[in-house]
């Protein structure tokens, strides 16, 4: 079967929506468990073998006649970026709304604790304009999106290889590898 556009747009707002799940879900859990790296490392680890498992799920699907070759493998992994990017920044959105001041007052300290050099003037006006963009919630579905593009791109080039399907142009219409007929 030819994976098309509607196919690839919503097998990638599928996957988008499942890893975004578990992105949000890990990042409450560390929020109850404070430093625990290993935490993090098994986030990490879902992660990846969620972004493997759902473009192979995708690159199976396709015949071996059309294929799904490496690019369409990292643009997939891109497009379920998107969603995920969009639902973790609407979950930070919504999380520095209810949690209040005082997590929004954290994490600037935090920041500006990484920023010795600056003056009282210069720490003032970061402080302003970062309380102002964490507030804001199309700057964090933004970054949301931008940081897990970064971040979900860099696993979809490794992942990618691992994955893809080249196609076979002597392929017969029947695929009888996935039972599909093609088009």
């Amino acid at each position: 079967m030819e994976i098309t556009r509607k196919i690839f747009w919503t097998e990638a707002m599928k996957g988008g929506t499942i890893i975004g799940m578990t992105v949000i879900a890990f990042q409450i859990l560390q929020m109850w468990v404070i430093e625990a790296a290993w935490l993090r490392w098994l986030a990490f680890a879902v992660f990846v073998s969620l972004v493997y498992g759902l473009t192979r799920r995708v690159a199976r699907r396709s015949s071996a006649r059309y294929g799904f070759p490496y690019d369409r493998c990292v643009g997939f992994t891109l497009a379920m970026m998107l969603f995920v990017g969009v639902l973790f920044g609407v979950y930070l959105s919504v999380a520095y709304r209810i949690m209040g001041t005082e997590a929004i007052s954290s994490v600037i300290g935090e920041l500006l604790g990484q920023m010795p050099q600056l003056s009282s003037a210069q720490v003032e006006m970061v402080w302003d304009m970062a309380y102002k963009f964490m507030l804001n919630p199309m700057f964090q579905v933004v970054n949301g999106v931008v940081t897990y593009c970064i971040r979900g791109g860099i696993v979809g080039i490794f992942t990618s290889a691992l994955v893809a399907r080249r196609p076979d142009i002597f392929a017969e219409d029947n695929d009888v590898e996935n039972g599909n007929q093609s088009a």
